[in-house]
């Protein structure tokens, strides 16, 4: 089972994003865009998981009892590379997204999960250029992505299964772990 950890993002949020990129969506050949309902905010990426998902729900439940919910917003269109699309997501506290992400890695890393330690930037990857040498995302696209409203408090951390298949990934949350209430 191909497993990450993720920060859900809510209907509204979605909504507003996916209105604001329609007319992006229509006039630029060469991308392949991301469907709303698979926008997410990753927080660490797992692979092939044979045992399933409890281990790593264990992981997060540990991880996650002392944290707090993070307040979100869509802050910016960005690019890594010229193969990928991305809004940028700011949180409160900055750096509340990368840190817990690092501790999430850790915590899996500690269980002997098989999980990829990388920095957590948050975004949603909105688009990537098909194949190779098809295009570009180029500084002049990612001006043109209109940064639409939309703010939420992340208050679970996701454990979904990404099954892959024609047409694309299909995402499928298996776990939710709540947030503790913020303590402020």
């Amino acid at each position: 089972m191909r497993l990450f950890l993720a920060l859900d993002v809510p209907p509204s949020v979605r909504d507003a994003l996916e209105a604001a990129v329609a007319p992006l969506r229509e006039a630029r050949d060469g991308l392949s865009w991301t469907r709303a309902e698979n926008w997410h905010v990753t927080l660490a990426f797992l692979g092939e998981v044979a045992p399933g998902p409890d281990p790593v729900v264990a992981a997060v439940e540990g991880e996650v009892a002392t944290a707090s919910p993070i307040g979100l917003r869509l802050d910016g269109a960005g690019r890594f590379g010229r193969r990928i699309l991305w809004m940028g997501v700011a949180d409160d506290p900055p750096g509340a997204v990368a840190a817990l992400g690092e501790r999430l890695q850790q915590a899996l890393a500690a269980q002997d999960l098989p999980v990829d330690r990388k920095p957590v930037r948050p975004h949603l990857t909105l688009a990537r250029v098909r194949g190779r040498g098809r295009g570009a995302v180029t500084p002049a696209l990612v001006d043109d992505v209109p940064v639409a409203p939309g703010s939420w408090t992340a208050s679970t951390v996701e454990v979904v299964a990404s099954h892959l298949g024609a047409g694309g990934a299909r995402y499928e949350v298996v776990a939710s772990v709540p947030l503790p209430a913020s303590r402020r």
